[in-house]
């Protein structure tokens, strides 16, 4: 299976509008960024996702470089939530004081989004702001690659593209005048829509997952654009893909029914059924968790991504693991999620597919494991589609700061193969129960297994992490009952 992809057919098959780069075009042997440099990441949301993500556009930067033999230091610097004023004021902090030799800007979304709720940046506001930005990095030696944003939903025609259109073609004449590559990210966007049979007259989730955050798809678009306007050929755009679309070959030999288990003993590798060795995947090194890793559990910083074993299970299956919250009702926190409601929501675990439907279409599924915190009812709920049925319930009793519980979910397929029966445990006891959707026998792509945080990067787990081990089918309520006793 080696040569399966983690994208979808449509994907690898993009053929991406021409980026320009000013102010004239590269020779397609001519390089602009060389083995050994730093390259920093400034944006908003979609770059702060980019980077969490394998599957993200700064991720996919690094490794199809890679790919062609040039390794780069990356600065991820990628805030949500960020306008024009927030990147100029911590430019010299974020950017400047780590002296890269590169830095790609993505911003604009924000500075025109947010004019919906009076908190966006006006065009000569925002012209003035990237301007000193540009020339901010350029006094120090950074040379910067400007890239158009990306779409406010796929609908070109509604308000906020149309008023994007100056703000880019502010970023175009920019790119001239300070003699900047420019990935025009937007030009491309539309073009990958319009081929893929967009009507961009009405909204979409062709290349976003919400109208705005890059999709797989979208990210693939992204990175292309920024490695052809960093002098990539086209055969060298074709050893990022083949890298990019990586999978382990099959295991061989005597099979576990333990499909993917992590112990946290000391390291974060995983094993999976065969006994092999599985690291986790991104442009997050495994040196950040030196100090989480405990000797029994991992506190995560940063998202761990790992390859979802060809093993899994869609018929019947259990996933199992033990986890310790912070307190989720500090000051901090309420302040924090104050400054960002999403904030609210913890993700320690999620899974991520493709299921390839009969036309050829492809549907993201994602099994996320969340907890919700209101913070006015001081309440904590569990959310998860573990399973296929979307299971919510009140924890609020069950889960004290600081104290070690178990969950389990365990999903078996009906007779009929229509519906699938789910059942979640804590501490060993039942607490819900519900049918879902029963994938078992449809065209399913297994992608990743997420620890730590939701699929976006966005939502994290507050807290420890232990003994994560997924079954290839449902285990009787006695051994649950007996893993809810393991600490």
């Amino acid at each position: 299976m080696g040569t399966n992809s983690d994208f979808s057919g449509i994907a690898m098959s993009l053929a991406i509008a021409t980026v320009l780069i000013c102010p004239v075009a590269l020779h397609a042997e001519e390089m602009l960024v060389k083995d050994g440099q730093k390259i920093a990441f400034m944006g908003d949301s979609i770059t702060d996702q980019g980077a969490r993500s394998p599957n993200g556009y700064v991720c996919l930067v690094i490794s199809g470089l890679e790919a062609n033999g040039i390794k780069v230091t990356p600065f991820p610097v990628g805030i949500s939530g960020q306008k024009s004023n927030d990147m100029l004021s911590r430019i010299g902090c974020d950017v400047l004081s780590k002296k890269p030799d590169w830095m790609t800007l993505s911003c604009g979304v924000n500075d025109v989004w947010h004019q919906d709720f009076g908190k966006g940046i006006p065009l000569d506001k925002y012209k003035e702001n990237i301007t000193k930005i540009v020339d901010m990095c350029q006094a120090a030696g950074i040379k910067v690659m400007l890239l158009t944003s990306t779409m406010i939903g796929e609908d070109q025609v509604n308000s906020k593209n149309q008023k994007l259109i100056e703000y880019n073609e502010f970023i175009r004449n920019l790119a001239k005048e300070k003699n900047c590559p420019l990935a025009d990210l937007n030009a491309n966007m539309q073009a990958e829509l319009t081929k893929m049979g967009s009507d961009l007259s009405k909204p979409g989730r062709v290349l976003t997952a919400d109208g705005v955050h890059m999709n797989p798809d979208g990210n693939l678009m992204m990175a292309t654009g920024i490695l052809k306007t960093f002098g990539l050929s086209e055969e060298q755009i074709q050893k990022a893909k083949n890298k990019w679309a990586y999978r382990p070959e099959p295991g061989k030999g005597e099979k576990s029914d333990k499909v993917f288990n992590m112990d946290f003993n000391g390291n974060i590798d995983a094993v999976d059924a065969y006994g092999r060795k599985t690291e986790a995947q991104g442009i997050f090194k495994t040196a950040e968790f030196a100090e989480g890793v405990k000797e029994k559990g991992i506190i995560p910083s940063v998202p761990l991504y790992y390859y979802m074993p060809e093993e899994f299970s869609f018929d019947s299956g259990t996933v199992l693991l033990w986890l310790k919250a912070d307190d989720f009702l500090t000051a901090e926190r309420i302040a924090e999620v104050k400054r960002a409601e999403y904030r609210n929501v913890m993700c320690p675990l999620t899974f991520s597919f493709k299921e390839i439907q009969e036309d050829k279409k492809i549907n993201n599924i994602e099994w996320g494991l969340c907890f919700r915190t209101d913070m006015d009812k001081k309440s904590l709920t569990l959310e998860t589609m573990i399973g296929g049925a979307f299971i919510q319930q009140d924890v609020t009793s069950l889960v004290k700061p600081g104290t070690w519980f178990s969950l389990a979910f365990k999903w078996e397929k009906s007779p009929d193969a229509k519906t699938s029966k789910v059942k979640a445990y804590m501490d060993g006891i039942l607490i819900a129960e519900k049918n879902g959707i029963c994938y078992a026998g449809k065209d399913m792509k297994r992608d990743r297994i997420i620890v730590g945080v939701s699929t976006n990067g966005a939502q994290s787990w507050r807290g420890t992490i232990d003994e994560l081990t997924v079954w290839d089918h449902a285990l009787p309520d006695e051994e649950i009952a007996k893993f809810a006793k393991g600490k």
